[in-house]
């Protein structure tokens, strides 16, 4: 009852208030309209970054795939035998000598 009495003892003080409140709905509404604006505007984009990360998913699935043939042990086997390697008939290694060792 209180609060009551002083707005109408201060009229200029109601009209503040209401003046005020006007001022920040308008304010308050014309933020929400640039928000959406720009929301529209970078979905465009978003959708842009979207279709271009899906092609390089699959781009990247394809390159795997090529990796995993090329790492193969058949294709290893064959690339080996055309640079003229061969299977190991008989295995030569060298024996110590004890050069060099503590005795």
């Amino acid at each position: 009852m209180n609060l009551l009495y002083k707005f109408r003892s201060y009229p200029f003080l109601s009209r503040k208030i209401i003046l005020s409140l006007i001022v920040v709905t308008i304010v308050a509404a014309l933020i929400q309209i640039w928000v959406v604006n720009r929301l529209s505007t970078y979905g465009e984009q978003i959708i842009s970054l979207e279709k271009s990360a899906n092609v390089l998913e699959l781009e990247n699935k394809v390159l795997r795939n090529k990796l995993d043939k090329a790492s193969s042990l058949k294709e290893i086997n064959i690339l080996a035998r055309n640079l003229g390697f061969e299977s190991i008939k008989k295995i030569e290694y060298l024996q110590d000598i004890g050069i060099a060792l503590n005795k």
